[in-house]
């Protein structure tokens, strides 16, 4: 266990060099001593104990242990403290993104560990991502599972589509009608097509959602509602 830590702008660039060097014939492994040292970070909050390494089935499993350490934490504005999202990045980066069977760590674009605050971006981020969702349904997080069903690592086609926008990610009946309709709850997964990008697909969903946004009060829809607003092609997932 360690105390909370947040980066300070040396830090992030420290942890970015970290990251680099993951794609070279000699990556760097991961050193709490480093990641604590005065030059790169400070003590964010001693009033919780964070597990140095962590195992999350997926993206609703991070985010509810998130939520719980931000709120033991008692940040004063945790969505838009950087620095912290980008320690814990660094701290649990080795059981987030393991070595594959070519011996090398798949890091991606560097949005997915460095915090872009833009929240055109923001939801791309490995941690913050989900965590920002979970907090806008913390009334009923199970609302928003279609967003948080997958791996840690990935992303998904409908999260793309939707979480890049403040207004419909916090939208409950948008959210609610997604996780209705789109998600099977026996499986733990979205329904089959939906991640796909034809007719009936999470590319199709945003245009029209886009469409209705011009014409309707999306804010004062209900899940049931919503989805009576979709065209036919949608109609398999009823």
């Amino acid at each position: 266990m360690t105390e909370l830590y947040r980066l300070t702008d040396e830090g992030i660039i420290r942890f970015q060099e970290f990251i680099d060097s993951q794609s070279t014939t000699e990556p760097e492994s991961f050193d709490l001593e480093v990641a604590t040292d005065p030059r790169y970070s400070e003590i964010a909050s001693e009033d919780c104990d964070i597990p140095e390494t962590c195992s999350f089935n997926n993206r609703f499993e991070a985010a509810s242990v998130l939520s719980e350490l931000i709120r033991n934490a008692r940040l004063p504005d945790a969505a838009h403290d950087r620095g912290v999202w980008c320690w814990l990045s660094w701290l649990w980066f080795e059981s987030i993104c393991p070595i594959g069977g070519d011996g090398k760590r798949k890091t991606g674009e560097p949005a997915r560990w460095i915090l872009n605050l833009d929240y055109n971006r923001y939801y791309r981020h490995i941690l913050a991502g989900p965590w920002w969702i979970y907090d806008a349904h913390r009334d009923d997080p199970d609302r928003a599972l279609a967003l948080l069903c997958t791996p840690v690592t990935t992303l998904g086609e409908l999260n793309a589509q939707i979480a890049g926008r403040q207004e419909l990610v916090s939208n409950s009946g948008l959210v609610g009608m997604l996780t209705k309709h789109f998600y099977d709850s026996v499986t733990g997964k979205l329904r089959r097509g939906i991640s796909g990008k034809g007719r009936g697909s999470a590319r199709r969903l945003a245009t029209v959602i886009n469409q209705l946004d011009m014409i309707w009060d999306l804010y004062s829809t209900s899940p049931d509602e919503f989805f009576e607003l979709l065209p036919s092609e949608f109609d398999r997932y009823k």
